[in-house]
């Protein structure tokens, strides 16, 4: 039984096939924008937990900058092991 790795990845294999991760690349948490049409979010990364939390609760209160929602939709939360080159 295979398990997927707790890698950028590993985790958002669309994302990245989309290019549609920015951010603090070298970061090791992220923060997930609402699905788009296509049905793939947006990834951002960040060097440390705060600078990412601070973002998800500004998301939470008036809607996250990427996709332009108003707020009421879940934003994945993410830690990952290791930065990938």
């Amino acid at each position: 039984m295979s398990t997927v790795p707790n890698t950028l990845r590993g985790r958002c294999p669309h994302a990245l096939e989309k290019r549609r991760v920015t951010g603090c690349l070298y970061g090791d948490y992220a923060l997930l924008s609402c699905e788009e049409s296509d049905g793939v979010r947006h990834v951002r990364l960040y060097a440390t937990a705060v600078a990412r939390d601070k973002a998800a609760l500004l998301w939470r209160r008036s809607g996250c900058i990427v996709s332009g929602c108003c707020g009421q939709r879940s934003h994945p939360v993410l830690d990952f092991q290791h930065a990938e080159p």
